[in-house]
């Protein structure tokens, strides 16, 4: 309605993750999100490792398979597709650690494994979600202020 011009190259159901060679310009891979947005994308400095957080999921892939993920968390069930895909999610430099911001929780995951090892719940929505080291996380509440967490070690 008041957002202007949009345009869209194909169907709202046809989503996909797709991993470019910054050298060629070439698609090297990609993953198919279906009805799914992708609301954000975070890539390890060395490259080695991508998350993803799509609608209803957070992916981790490791880009020298890029058309399978090497694990996935499934979240948020009942979220209308196209709602704002607020929160984010990012990785540690090494790609050893990711963290997501879904509604008012910050989910911390090892790479080894889709399972949680840490949360925090916050009172109210999470936006710019990342990490400043291997022992905490950081996040934006509103738009005024940022928020520190330190989690456990595992």
């Amino acid at each position: 309605p008041d957002n202007g011009p949009v345009l869209f190259e194909s169907a709202f159901d046809k989503n996909e993750i797709a991993l470019v060679d910054p050298k060629t310009g070439k698609r090297v891979g990609s993953c198919s999100t279906g009805k799914e947005w992708v609301g954000g994308i975070a890539f390890s400095d060395d490259g080695k490792y991508l998350a993803a957080k799509t609608s209803y999921h957070i992916y981790l892939f490791d880009t020298d398979r890029p058309n399978k993920p090497a694990w996935e968390f499934k979240y948020g069930e009942g979220i209308p597709i196209g709602d704002d895909v607020k929160g984010g999610v990012a990785i540690s430099s090494d790609g050893s650690k990711i963290v997501a911001s879904i509604g008012n929780k910050i989910i911390l995951f090892d790479k080894k494994s889709s399972k949680p090892v840490w949360q925090y719940e916050i009172g109210g929505q999470a936006y710019n979600v990342g990490i400043r080291n291997t022992k905490s996380a950081c996040f934006r509440r509103g738009h005024s202020f940022e928020i520190k967490v330190d989690y456990p070690s595992s």
